[in-house]
């Protein structure tokens, strides 16, 4: 499921955020699966999480959010 890509991505990247940023992440109850590459869809939530790592960082610190829902 797609949570469990997000929530292991966003444990990875909190170890390396630095004492300035915090993340937390908002993940549905119910199971979101799609049709993709595991590997590319671990990459994509790594190169946001990343980006907004580095976003963050230049701004002084602050709160990485991140969280799944359904759009119809």
């Amino acid at each position: 499921p797609l949570q469990m890509t997000v929530q292991e991505v966003v444990e990875l990247v909190r170890v390396r955020l630095g004492p300035k940023i915090s993340a937390e992440y908002n993940l549905p109850q119910d199971l979101l699966i799609v049709e993709a590459d595991p590997a590319e869809l671990h990459q994509i939530v790594l190169n946001l999480c990343t980006n907004a790592r580095d976003t963050l960082n230049r701004k002084g610190g602050g709160k990485m959010s991140v969280s799944l829902s359904r759009v119809k």
